[in-house]
């Protein structure tokens, strides 16, 4: 197993919008569930037409809140995790790069934050390295 450390940035776009961290082959699986920011589908007035529920991401992922910091096992066998939003947006994909050994295990650390919010629905968004 691997763990995984993900800081989400606080941000006032987007704080009430939780995420949820699944691993790549859940996305990679269901792609007809997922939406990106470029092909996120909207109602008339503005919102995304939700592809999941929270209940079924649950199931699926962790979840992650504005300015939470959570620490996650994954299993070995996941080369990338995303973050999704409950109207099925995904992130960006964050490979499991540049790993620390700590305790006998491999530890990997990410930083997520949100794009959108106001004028564009919600999405996270991982940033590249730890650097905040």
């Amino acid at each position: 197993m691997k763990t995984v450390i993900i800081t989400r940035k606080k941000k006032f776009a987007g704080a009430l919008v939780p995420y949820w961290i699944i691993g790549a082959s859940i996305a990679d699986g269901m792609p007809d569930r997922f939406q990106t920011p470029d092909t996120v589908q909207v109602s008339e007035a503005g919102f995304p037409i939700p592809t999941l529920h929270p209940e079924m991401l649950a199931q699926l992922g962790a979840p992650v809140k504005n300015g939470e910091t959570v620490t996650i096992d994954v299993p070995d066998e996941e080369a990338a995790i995303y973050a999704v939003t409950m109207d099925g947006i995904l992130s960006n994909r964050a490979e499991f790069e540049n790993g620390v050994q700590e305790g006998g295990k491999d530890v990997f650390h990410f930083i997520l934050t949100t794009k959108g919010g106001f004028a564009r629905p919600s999405c996270p968004v991982f940033l590249p390295g730890t650097e905040e």
